[in-house]
């Protein structure tokens, strides 16, 4: 999160530079677009993963083929 942080701050610098005020009115609303559709993913990734890991250690293989297969149609139908 630190190095996203920096990127955008330097991103903004060189965009400001470059584009001025049309560039970072452009950037500002992307921005935020950008942090939903990253987090949409970090969180189901994280949750998929954790729930397949219980349900692999407690050696129920069908749950966990079935988490992880849901995961992966539901980012494939909904964000992709």
């Amino acid at each position: 999160m630190i190095g996203m942080s920096a990127y955008i701050l330097s991103y903004t610098y060189f965009i400001s530079k470059g584009l001025g005020a049309n560039g970072l009115t452009t950037l500002n609303l992307a921005i935020p677009i950008y942090s939903f559709v990253h987090g949409s993913g970090l969180m189901l990734g994280i949750g998929g993963a954790t729930k397949f890991s219980i349900f692999n250690a407690q050696k129920e293989l069908h749950k966990a083929d079935s988490v992880f297969s849901n995961t992966v149609i539901f980012i494939w139908n909904h964000i992709i």
